[in-house]
């Protein structure tokens, strides 16, 4: 008897040790809204939370885990975005080690009220707005397909959408 509560008591002290080495999975925290807003600019940090995505698209645009520092100027009428986008299995792509990716988006301001900051980015492949609304504090981001063809004078489609959480 004696023997078997010993052979017990070094079993569990194994699987104790044992579960006590193992390397638990980190629970990744992204940036919490922040909004600094004045006459002269808008500052914002948080992380894009998808809002509207392609049915037929696997991978992320912008992927579940991100961080993302915004910052308008209105005298110079431009908006900078800086995004860390971590990619990993889950955001589509089945094959890929998670990676870490930086990204700058220089935006021109195209609208800057009272209420409103509107800023488009213009590349290759399709335009990407940014949205500021001052009163509600607002931050959209949504990537339009302004290179289909379309009828003269018809608004793109957006494709993807982000909210600033």
């Amino acid at each position: 008897m004696k023997k078997m509560l010993m052979i017990m008591g070094i079993v569990v002290g194994a699987v104790f040790l044992l579960s006590a080495c193992t390397a638990q999975p980190q629970k990744i925290e992204m940036p919490e809204k922040k909004l600094a807003i004045n006459e002269a600019s808008v500052q914002a940090l948080g992380h894009w939370k998808v809002i509207l995505k392609p049915k037929e698209v696997s991978l992320q645009a912008v992927p579940e885990v991100n961080a993302v520092d915004i910052r308008c100027y209105r005298d110079d009428m431009i908006c900078v975005e800086t995004l860390a986008s971590f990619y990993q299995k889950s955001d589509g792509n089945a094959t890929a080690n998670p990676t870490l990716y930086p990204h700058r988006f220089v935006y021109k301001v195209t609208k800057w009220d009272a209420t409103t900051v509107l800023a488009r980015s213009e590349t290759s492949v399709a335009d990407i707005e940014l949205k500021v609304l001052l009163n509600d504090k607002t931050i959209t981001r949504a990537m339009l397909d302004t290179k289909a063809a379309s009828a003269p004078g018809t608004p793109p489609t957006v494709v993807w959408s982000w909210v600033l959480e």
